[in-house]
């Protein structure tokens, strides 16, 4: 099963920073993450970004190029930034999942977050781009193939949209230290005991495999 990250437990009990909580927020907040809705005029769009801000998002075409970016704590993920519209976007349930080609889930978020105006896009909203998290004994498997990005967004009102998107994966992101990117292709090459204890990850690929590209992120 998919191991919670620190940050998304906290954003599901932190309360919102930006002062009181609105009626629509407060009622948000008690919906379950299976709350019935209709999936009517409700739009979502996937795309990347990596920031704070939506300012950088661009939304993603079927077999579009991502990378692995290792996690500053550790762990990996993709960069994966929303916006949509027909929804009420006060405090929606988002869930985000990666499945990999044979169609395990090898990774996932569900998390409540704010949606807000994107300037010049009258009605439409945006999230700074999210890190889906891809388990530690999984992403071997993907280095180098696709993942089906999934996103549900239920505005715990009634409305509910979902969208997916098959990307590519290029290998660890070039931007990442070096020292990053040669640990998480070692883990799978090298069956490194200190990354896996338990054994070979599952996925992993053969040394032979190994190609200095998959290295410096394709």
């Amino acid at each position: 099963m998919p191991r919670a990250h620190p940050l998304l437990l906290a954003a599901l009990v932190a309360p919102t920073a930006c002062g009181p909580s609105s009626p629509a927020a407060d009622a948000a907040a008690d919906v379950p993450f299976d709350a019935p809705c209709s999936r009517g005029a409700a739009s979502l769009i996937l795309g990347s970004g990596t920031g704070p801000t939506t300012s950088g998002f661009r939304a993603f075409s079927h077999d579009d190029l991502v990378h692995l970016t290792p996690g500053p704590q550790g762990g990996q993920h993709i960069w994966i930034g929303l916006r949509g519209s027909n929804f009420d976007p006060t405090q929606p349930l988002l869930t985000l999942k990666a499945w990999r080609e044979d169609g395990a889930l090898i990774g996932q978020i569900r998390v409540r977050l704010r949606f807000t105006p994107i300037p010049d896009q009258p009605n439409v909203w945006g999230l700074p781009a999210q890190t889906l998290i891809i388990d530690d004994d999984r992403y071997c498997g993907v280095l180098q193939g696709r993942v089906r990005v999934t996103a549900e967004v239920n505005d715990g009102a009634g409305r509910c949209v979902q969208e997916e998107r098959t990307l590519r994966v290029d290998g660890i992101d070039p931007a990442a230290l070096e020292i990053d990117r040669t640990a998480r292709i070692n883990c799978c090459t090298q069956y490194l005991r200190r990354c896996y204890p338990a054994g070979p990850p599952d996925g992993a690929v053969s040394p032979d495999a190994a190609t200095d590209a998959s290295v410096d992120g394709g």
